[in-house]
């Protein structure tokens, strides 16, 4: 019996609530909309969404549009140019489950509104430690 008088209470005071406001999102620039949109991809799909937003007008010569170039780098895919080799410092290890807690934390970072450079420095470092080099045969026993 006590919790219906108490359901019926509160259902009275809610029909004399004032109306209330929804929080606004802060606002999202196009190369922000563009990144968000890559998050809903998987794998493949997904690094060529970075890829494809960081060459685009809205995102090129940005922040946020060269962190989306330099996650694009950490690809599944072979890179397109044929006769591309591994760099002058040797082939890299890519760690997918870093890529994805990286992409997990970026994805975070977007909702809560604009990247200021502290984050941005941040998120850049995290990726950065993504990849590992291969060990060096001088390295081997």
């Amino acid at each position: 019996m006590a919790t219906k008088t108490s359901f019926a209470a509160l259902l009275a005071l809610l029909a004399f609530v004032p109306e209330c406001y929804a929080l606004e999102a802060p606002p999202v620039g196009p190369c922000t909309d563009e990144v968000q949109q890559c998050f809903a991809h998987t794998d493949a799909r997904r690094d060529q969404c970075f890829k494809s937003a960081a060459s685009s007008p809205s995102c090129a010569g940005s922040e946020l549009g060269n962190l989306a170039r330099r996650r694009a780098e950490f690809a599944t895919l072979v890179p397109n140019d044929v006769d591309a080799g591994p760099s002058f410092l040797g082939p890299q290890l890519i760690d997918r489950a870093c890529i994805a807690n990286f992409d997990n934390a970026w994805s975070g970072a977007l909702l809560k509104g604009p990247i200021s450079a502290e984050q941005n420095v941040s998120l850049m470092s995290a990726l950065e430690k993504c990849s590992r080099n291969q060990a060096s045969d001088v390295m081997r026993p």
